[in-house]
This record gives structure tokens, sequence and C-alpha cells, in this order.
């Protein structure tokens, strides 16, 4: 089975295709000892910022985490764990999903009517 993500290009540009005007692409950071690994971070809704990570080369396995406060990361969200994802285009999705979810539920109904109008 062809993976869903050969390189952090393509992962950059599954996650702007998955979540267009609602995310803004921050970085890309490659891993010094292996340039196979890496990540690429984006803000979504403005409000929340997110690693999506190439975890394992050959890019067998990815993985999303949140930046929070005090330089801490999660990749729990709404009771999925993010660290292990196959990298298929059936896993991704579903991963991207959670996170939408997650985000959408932790920001008010007011703000997101107005950002899904803007």
């Amino acid at each position: 089975m062809q993976p869903a993500v050969s390189d952090l290009r393509e992962l950059r540009n599954m996650v702007q295709q998955y979540f267009g005007t609602k995310g803004r692409y921050l970085a890309t950071k490659r891993d010094e000892a292996d340039l196979n690994r890496g990540s690429v971070r984006f803000s979504l809704y403005d409000s929340f910022v997110f690693s999506f990570v190439v975890a394992e080369f050959p890019f067998s396995s990815l993985a999303i985490v949140q930046h929070l406060p005090g330089e801490e990361l999660s990749s729990r969200l709404l009771g999925v764990e993010l660290r292990f994802i196959e990298n298929d285009e059936g896993a991704l999705v579903s991963a991207f999903d959670v996170v939408d979810r997650y985000c959408r539920l932790r920001l008010p109904d007011k703000y997101l009517t107005e950002f899904d109008i803007a």
C-alpha cells in the first residue's frame, strides 16, 4: 500500500488542503540527525498551534501534537491519542477530523460564526 505522505512537503500540502482557510502555515522543522523526520506547524482558527509530525522513516508513523502554554505538548484530544497515526489517507483524515472537532468545541459559537463568514 502506498503511504499518503512521503515527505514533509506532502504532509504540509495535505494539512493545508484539509484545513483550508482554517489553518495558517507557520514553519517546517527538520530533524538535524535525519532530514526525513520533522514537523510542519500550523495555527488553526487563529487560536491553536499544532505540529503535524513525521515520526518514523520511511514515513510509516505520523503524529499530531498541540502546543500548550509553557512549552507543553499534548497528543491526546477528545480522548483520542494522536501519537501514532498510520500513514494512509483514511487514518490521516480521521485524525484531522479529531483536531478540527476539538478546535471547534473549544471556541465560542459567535467566534466560529464570524470566522466561517470571513
